[in-house]
């Protein structure tokens, strides 16, 4: 005959092999690709103009000008590619207590099934 220790090692034994083996499917890796831009400002020039030439100009009634900026960048692309393992949700020690909860429910289980077959069989005989 087995002991009552025996047995409770190999029940708890077969609990921690479950719960840590899962089911967890390691699915083909995922690459994603990505560009990215990047902007560095590297020079900015104003350009100052009138119209009408000459130093008389501020004198008209409307003088007339133009400032026109120039700005000139450096544009570094990057390509970025990222390898990722991916995997199903599953994660065994979060789940961990199904076991008990299972145990509770299936005793709770049989204990009703008992009590309604015994109260069908007192409705019978009256």
């Amino acid at each position: 005959m087995v002991s009552l220790n025996t047995l409770v090692t190999a029940i708890a034994g077969g609990m921690l092999a479950a719960a840590l083996t899962g089911c967890a499917n390691h699915l083909p890796a995922e690459t994603v690709n990505s560009i990215d831009i990047d902007r560095e400002s590297v020079r900015r020039d104003y350009v100052f103009q009138t119209q009408g030439g000459g130093l008389g100009f501020i004198d008209q009634p409307s003088p007339r000008f133009s400032v026109t900026d120039h700005e000139s960048f450096r544009v570094t692309i990057y390509s970025v590619n990222k390898t990722l393992a991916v995997y199903t949700p599953y994660q065994p020690l979060r789940e961990l207590y199904e076991f008990p909860v299972g145990i509770v429910m299936t005793a709770g289980g049989v204990v009703l099934s008992v009590v309604e077959w015994c109260l069908s069989l007192a409705c019978c005989r009256m």
